[in-house]
This record gives structure tokens, C-alpha cells and sequence, in this order.
């Protein structure tokens, strides 16, 4: 499976006016929920998978205002995030690719039609079309406790033991460990916070 990210970066309000600037300088229409897309790598990709795959899947993702913020750390600390996904199945062969500005006027039309297809998530709180909910399943559940056994149990065992038998020194070094390998994957999943991101360039 590929996936493609046209936009090339996550989505900022700095990013989507500098997106924007990009766009009324080559008078195409401006998105309100998205940033320009990049073509020259959609061009060589769809190039590549023609004769090769049937159809590409237009993914639009829409995060509900009855769920918590997506961020990585939520999703650690197990709190809910609601999010529908919308999906539409594009025959390959629908896509021209004769020459780069055809292709190109494709993806940013077909970007309108996802900007105009987002905004209407915003405003209805759910995407347009057939509605599929995809039920629990216990055996993910059951999956998840037998990997927290196998990986967690002999970790703090090691841990206890050594925390119990050493000296002190190994003691405090086992604390301090853990604190600043705690603060490490904090810092790290910070990275990840959406204002943190890469810096939207002009360059197409």
C-alpha cells in the first residue's frame, strides 16, 4: 500500500496563509480547510501506478467536536477520540496524465471538491454519503492484554528485582533512569504537536 499526502506538512494556520499567498499568485482557488496540494510528486506517482493498480482511495478524515483533541498523547493517556472517515474509490484510469499541468489541474480540483466536502463535516458534525460504523472487537482487546503480559510483566519484575536487591546508588540510578527516560518520550511526543511542525515553504 502507498500513501500519499499531497499537502506535504500538517496543517497550521501560518502554513495554510502562506498556502494561500502561494495560491492567489497562481491564480488558483484559495481552500479554507487544507493547504495546496504538491503535484509533481502526485504526477510521477500516479505515472508509476498506472497499469499497475485499478484505483486510487481519496481519504478525508474528520475529527468530531464530541471527542478530545487527536494528539498522540490522548491517545496514550486511552482518552476518546471520535473521528469519521470519508472515502471514494477513483479509477486510475480517471486520472490524466498526459502532460503535468493536466494532472496537476486534477488534484487541485479534486482538492476543492475535498475542501467543499470538509467544510460541509463542520457545519452538518458528520461526512455526506453512507455512514459504516465498524464494530469493537473483542479480540483486539484480548490481543492488547496478552502483548502488556508479555512485555510488561518480565520488564517490572527486572525492575523490582533490581530496585530491591541493589544498593542504593543502583537505587537512585534506577529512579533517575526512569525520570528522564519519562521526560525523553515526553519531549518526543511533543515533536509531534501540530504548531511544531515543519515550516510551509513557497516552492513547489
Amino acid at each position: 500500500m502507498i500513501l500519499v499526502f499531497p499537502e506535504g506538512t500538517r496543517f497550521t494556520d501560518q502554513k495554510h496563509r502562506l498556502s494561500m499567498e502561494v495560491a492567489r499568485q497562481k491564480g488558483l482557488p484559495e481552500l479554507k480547510h487544507h493547504l495546496l496540494p504538491r503535484t509533481k510528486g502526485f504526477v510521477m506517482t500516479v505515472r508509476g501506478l498506472r497499469g499497475h493498480v485499478p484505483a486510487l482511495y481519496d481519504s478525508t478524515i474528520g475529527f468530531r467536536s464530541d471527542g478530545v483533541e487527536p494528539t498522540l498523547m490522548n491517545v496514550l493517556y486511552g482518552r476518546k477520540v471520535q473521528a469519521e472517515l470519508h472515502v471514494r474509490r477513483i479509477l486510475i484510469e480517471d486520472i490524466p496524465i498526459d502532460t503535468d499541468e493536466e494532472c496537476a489541474a486534477w488534484l487541485h480540483k479534486l482538492y476543492q471538491e475535498k475542501d467543499e466536502l470538509y467544510d460541509r463535516f463542520t457545519k452538518q458534525g458528520h461526512f455526506d454519503g453512507p455512514y459504516v460504523e465498524l464494530p469493537k472487537r473483542f479480540t483486539d482487546l484480548i490481543m492488547m492484554i496478552i502483548w502488556a503480559i508479555l512485555l510488561c510483566v518480565p520488564l517490572f519484575y527486572y525492575l523490582g528485582k533490581v530496585f530491591l536487591l541493589g544498593s542504593l546508588y543502583v537505587q537512585f540510578g534506577l529512579v533517575g533512569t526512569i525520570i528522564v527516560a519519562s521526560i525523553g518520550l515526553r519531549m518526543m511526543i511533543s515533536v509531534t504537536e501540530i504548531h511544531k511542525g515543519s515550516v510551509y515553504g513557497k516552492a513547489d
